[in-house]
């Protein structure tokens, strides 16, 4: 093979980039991994929970975006406030886990913040720091809503949320919409012994799905070539399945809508059926380990006994035969022996768009 433009040194010059993915040592090295903190979660739009946990003044949630901690409330006035879960004085959190209190409290030595994220009471310090509260609130961030989803970005001057759906917004309107005969059941935290954007890269193709989930979400959707639509647009990638499986009879004679599913770069992916929904995000834990926060949604008008066994056979399932697969790919990157896989440029069109937007971002 020729070699060409340095990106990829050993990748055919007749054929493009983003026909391969990327180099291997972007899945393993920690250089790779620094570069992504600094480059792709700094300042980017990134799915942190659901509304539903910050209905009252006093709510908050915590979320980790990249390497940072951030913490979400409502504030007294009603207004989400997105601040950097760090504390001022000797940067320990200032809330450990979701919950609900009137203030913010650091637990190391009790300095507090109100809602907002200023500066309340710093214990000593009138008398042995001129502090000026002003100048030592908690780092301010973004939030915004997207229906039930919250999402925060660390850029407290990001450009709105909204203006990345401007090329798919019914397809995103449609979400919303389906999105409101859901309620909030539980989050779940699945580490995973491989890179985040390998667990990303699985999750936005469905080419794998008929011989990986043939027991399960292959059985529920249609995926075959041409019956399962992959569609990429300027800034998020989209996909439907028609259902092929409807275990209980819809209420209200509602037709099925089979399965949608929007991905968000880096990291937040959102799907939606006619019995369930979640929404995710993949937080690096180090160069080759994830965690996989996701927060389950269901219909609770759908008879009981079917709901669980959907969301056990359908989504539990499913994400075990993916978690499988990522830990066993990870090992192939880890060898070093292929510089490079092949990308398919139909089936796998969500991989060569992300794997673009990465090195956009890197220049890898």
């Amino acid at each position: 093979m020729t070699t060409s433009s340095g990106i990829h040194p050993t990748v055919s010059a007749d054929e493009p980039v983003d026909s391969y993915t990327l180099h291997h040592s972007a899945y393993v090295t920690r250089s790779a991994l620094e570069d992504e903190i600094r480059e792709v979660f700094s300042d980017t739009w990134q799915y942190v929970g659901p509304l539903e946990k910050l209905q009252n003044p006093g709510d908050h949630i915590v979320a980790t975006l990249g390497g940072t901690s951030v913490v979400v409330s409502r504030n007294v006035d009603g207004v989400l406030k997105g601040m950097v879960n760090i504390c001022r004085h000797r940067l320990h959190p200032v809330a450990l886990e979701d919950g609900s209190s009137k203030i913010l409290q650091c637990r190391y030595h009790g300095w507090s913040y109100r809602l907002d994220g200023s500066l309340l009471n710093a214990p000593r310090c009138r008398d042995e720091l001129r502090l000026n509260k002003a100048e030592h609130g908690l780092v301010p961030m973004a939030v915004e809503t997207l229906g039930p989803w919250v999402f925060a970005n660390l850029d407290v001057h990001a450009a709105p949320l909204i203006g990345l759906l401007d090329d798919c917004k019914d397809f995103v309107r449609q979400m919303v919409q389906n999105s409101k005969r859901f309620t909030f059941r539980g989050q779940t935290i699945s580490p995973i012994r491989g890179n985040w954007k390998l667990f990303v890269e699985n999750a936005i193709e469905c080419y794998h799905c008929p011989l990986i989930h043939s027991e399960t979400f292959a059985k529920a959707f249609k995926v075959s070539n041409g019956e399962y639509i992959s569609q990429v647009h300027s800034n998020v990638a989209t996909q439907h399945g028609e259902a092929k499986v409807i275990p209980a009879d819809l209420p209200n004679g509602r037709n099925a809508n089979g399965f949608h599913f929007l991905f968000m770069p880096p990291n937040s992916l959102i799907g939606i059926d006619d019995f369930a929904m979640y929404a995710l995000r993949v937080v690096p834990t180090s160069p080759t380990t994830c965690d996989v926060v996701s927060d389950m949604y269901v219909d609770e008008s759908m008879p009981a006994d079917a709901m669980e066994e959907w969301v056990s056979v359908y989504y539990a399932k499913t994400i075990e035969e993916d978690v499988e697969a990522v830990e066993r790919q990870q090992a192939g990157f880890a060898s070093g022996a292929v510089p490079h896989g092949r990308l398919l440029p139909e089936s796998e069109n969500a991989i060569a768009f992300f794997e673009s937007w990465i090195r956009a971002r890197t220049c890898r």
